[in-house]
């Protein structure tokens, strides 16, 4: 009876901490099996209930492969460049964020964004004209 008392100590004390892997043995006999069995259903319930809440992106593979994917198309902005157009156009510094980088780049900004399309008409293109 000890042995069984210490092995479900473990067990609560791992999934207390968080561990939905933890199971107790399915070859237990008696009240120990259905222990056991109904310890095993609650782990694997409250892993399929904290699946269910947590946001997809953070279950997500992709999420996890995402600064490998993005850190080298990584870029820095000119912070000065980035409020003189913010300045110059009442647009947030933010948004003037993208307009240095498209600069910088020497690329159009596709946006769908109203304030930015006719605060910079030359360097953004409308998304409905893509």
């Amino acid at each position: 009876m000890e042995a069984v008392s210490r092995q479900l100590l473990v067990a609560l004390t791992a999934f207390s901490k968080g561990n939905f892997r933890v199971r107790l043995p399915g070859e237990w006999s008696g009240m120990d099996a259905r222990i056991a069995e109904a310890f095993n259903l609650t782990i694997a319930n409250a892993q399929r209930v904290t699946d269910e809440a947590a946001p997809r992106r953070y279950r997500s593979p992709a999420w996890t492969r995402a600064p490998a994917i993005i850190g080298p198309n990584q870029f820095n902005v000119d912070t000065l460049q980035v409020l003189r157009l913010s300045h110059g156009s009442g647009c947030s510094a933010y948004d003037c964020e993208y307009v240095a980088l498209a600069e910088h780049l020497d690329v159009q900004l596709v946006t769908a964004d109203a304030r930015l399309l006719k605060a910079f008409p030359g360097r953004e293109k409308a998304l409905a004209d893509v």
